[in-house]
């Protein structure tokens, strides 16, 4: 069943007066409606000066990592989206790969100890993955 136009609208602008700023994912749980309604909504108001995005918060939201934006009720200047540090994303995918070749795998079983060594050299050592000569 389709909702009544303009209603999913209204229920974006209560809830974010009622509640206070909310990232689009809270706004989707609070008001029940699935991302993509609420974008297209979002992005009309945004365009017509009725929200803004007060800041930018990092969660891990469908597993990815990246900022998402808090919007808020109202005029105002929208803050500037933050850089990407690319320190610490190497760091992150450096101890996501350590923890993978520390895990005990069915698939390390067979291997010799220079074979699992060669590995995280290879996954560790920045190579992506290709051998070089």
């Amino acid at each position: 069943m389709r909702r009544p136009w303009g209603a999913t609208s209204s229920a974006v602008r209560a809830t974010l007066q009622s509640l206070g700023p909310m990232t689009m994912a809270d706004i989707c749980r609070e008001i029940g409606v699935g991302r993509d309604g609420v974008s297209a909504v979002v992005s009309r108001m945004k365009a017509a000066g009725e929200v803004y995005i007060q800041e930018y918060t990092h969660d891990d939201e469908s597993g990815r990592r990246y900022p998402r934006a808090v919007y808020a009720f109202g005029e105002g200047k929208d803050a500037r989206k933050p850089r990407a540090n690319k320190n610490a994303v190497g760091m992150r995918a450096q101890k996501v790969a350590r923890t993978r070749i520390q895990t005990s795998s069915v698939f390390n079983l067979g291997m010799t100890r220079r074979q699992c060594l060669e590995k995280r050299r290879v996954v560790i050592g920045g190579r992506g993955g290709q051998n070089q000569q």
